[in-house]
């Protein structure tokens, strides 16, 4: 029997080796933060551009003899404090979003929640209208600053349409 390469035919896969690099990268992801196999091909397709196939990596722990980790061990903290965002004083940065708001059943008018909160204090000011456009938006600052004890410097938003300008 002659091999299939002799009579000119190809093989259809060609099997590559891991690079040391992406396999340490794995086993560090694995020991020091007890991420799972899913979550390291996510790890490092995001922050470091590797395209690493959820089985590989399933494969590579096995191979390393990392098995399934146990309930109690899933995720364990890292060890540094978790820190919420804030400012020092009142009124240093507001936030205001808006929400669409499911329709209220047998009516066909859609509504929108604008909300308020300051960084500091997480004092929360929210406030419902029928049009999300730029009028509602001036309405609803000036509620808010006349409704909040303390000079507002900052407002923050995530550039939506009617925030805008």
């Amino acid at each position: 029997m002659t091999p299939a390469c002799a009579i000119g035919l190809e093989p259809r896969f060609t099997f590559r080796a891991t690079p040391r690099n992406v396999v340490s990268k794995i086993l560090y992801l694995r020991e020091r933060y007890r991420f799972g196999a899913a979550r390291i091909s996510s790890y490092l397709h995001r922050f470091h551009g590797m395209d690493v196939a959820r089985s590989t990596v399933h494969r590579i722990l096995i191979r390393y003899g990392m098995r399934r980790l146990p309930a109690n061990q899933k995720r364990q903290p890292t060890g540094q404090p978790w820190h919420r965002y804030e400012k020092p004083q009142p009124g240093r940065r507001l936030q205001i979003d808006v929400k669409f708001l499911e329709r209220i059943a047998g009516s066909r008018k859609r509504l929108y929640q604008f909300t308020a909160i300051d960084d500091c204090t997480r004092i929360r000011v929210p406030k419902i209208y029928d049009a999300c456009n730029q009028k509602s938006a001036i309405s609803f600052v000036d509620e808010v600053i006349r409704r909040l004890p303390f000079r507002v410097l900052v407002i923050q938003t995530d550039n939506g349409a009617e925030l805008s300008r």
